[in-house]
Parts: C-alpha cells; sequence; structure tokens
C-alpha cells in the first residue's frame, strides 16, 4: 500500500500519504520562514545537495532519470523521473510531467528541474522550484540569482500563480480525510440504532463508536 509519512517540519507531525506529502511541505515553504534556503521538496528541512559521479552524502540528494531509468546527462534522452534520496523518508521519486500539472486536487507544482545557465555535463544541476513564503528567495531562484545575477530569470523561475499558491496553503494544512466505507457506516449506523440492552456485537464486527 501506500506509504505515510509523519511530518518533521517544525513540530507539525501531521500524518500524510506519500503522493501528497509534497503538497504539504509545499504548504510549509510557502508559509514558514524558518526552512532552509535549498530545502528538500519531500521533507521540507533537509538540505536538497546535487547528486555528483561520486558518492554523495548528507542532507536529501536529487537528480533526475531518463524513462528507460539512467541518470539524464546532456547525452541522453530527455527527463523523465525525479529521483531523491530524502535523509529523512529515504528513496522517492514522482513524475516530472504530473508534478507540473496543476490541478484542484493535487496544486503543488513543485518538482526538480534543470538550471539551463549551468553546464550540463557530467551530471546537471538540479533544484526544486518553489520559493520560499512572502516571495522569499530559496531553491532555483535563488542560485540563479547567485551564481547568474547577470542573466534574465526563465519563466520557470518567476514564481507560482496566486491561485495555486491559495489552494496549496488552504489544502496542505490538513490531512485528507480517510474515506469510510459504506459497508462501514452502515455498520456503525445500526449499532448506534441498537437498544442499550442489545448483546455485544459477535467478533470481527466494529462496534459502535
Amino acid at each position: 500500500g501506500e506509504r505515510t509519512f509523519t511530518c518533521v517540519v517544525n513540530d507539525c507531525k501531521q500524518k500524510w500519504p506519500e503522493s501528497k506529502m509534497m503538497m504539504h511541505v509545499g504548504y510549509h515553504q510557502l508559509t514558514a520562514n524558518d526552512l532552509p534556503v535549498y530545502p528538500c521538496g519531500v521533507c521540507g528541512v533537509g538540505s536538497s545537495v546535487q547528486f555528483t559521479t561520486d558518492e554523495s552524502t548528507g542532507g536529501c540528494v536529487a537528480w533526475l532519470e531518463t524513462k528507460e531509468g539512467k541518470l539524464v546527462s546532456a547525452a541522453k534522452k530527455p527527463a523523465w523521473v525525479a529521483k531523491v534520496k530524502c535523509a529523512n523518508f529515504g528513496d522517492f521519486s514522482f513524475s516530472l510531467a504530473t508534478a507540473a500539472h496543476f490541478n484542484s486536487t493535487n496544486p503543488c507544482t513543485n518538482s526538480l528541474a534543470f538550471c539551463a545557465a549551468c553546464p550540463s555535463s557530467p551530471v546537471p544541476v538540479v533544484h526544486w522550484l518553489y520559493e520560499g513564503a512572502e516571495g522569499r528567495s530559496t531553491s532555483m531562484r535563488l542560485h540563479w540569482e547567485t551564481r547568474h545575477p547577470n542573466m534574465e530569470l526563465p519563466d520557470i523561475v518567476k514564481g507560482i500563480s496566486e491561485e495555486e499558491r491559495k489552494k496549496v496553503v488552504k489544502m496542505g494544512a490538513t490531512p485528507p480525510a480517510k474515506r469510510v466505507s459504506k459497508t462501514s457506516s452502515r455498520v456503525h449506523l445500526a449499532a448506534a440504532a441498537a437498544p442499550a440492552d442489545t448483546p455485544a456485537a459477535p467478533a470481527g464486527i466494529p462496534a459502535a463508536p
């Protein structure tokens, strides 16, 4: 089944399904000023570290792979999957195409992307896209401002829409409610309606809440 992560940002400790964790971390990035300047998009507290041809240590290592699972370089096919070896949550991966698509159920488009101005060999430089709270420069935007100050910011670095910001802040603040099956609901309703002296339910039948 899907993994569940316990948020490690400050004292949050909320539990989120893996498919929604990046949205929750995006909420923290857009509302908190005390996260790293290059925060991991999966846990929020680890510093995102560039993958190198040598063994990368410390922080949350990030890189991009092709559809065939090969490390992306200048001579390889286009990037397809983002990979993170998160210091807090372990191995994590996601589709770049899916992450870039804004929608009403998962509005967060924070993702890993290449820096178009940096050399792409032996390994391209990648950073997360979200900026910090109140427009604080972090991640890719901070990289461009410090490493390429005389170059115009590309569109991908210019920030997210106000609609996305509002949706991520609203939906990322509270874990999604667990769905209760209709069968379970009927059992609970029947138990609640039973007389007080009704014998205990057989083993395996949920008791009334």
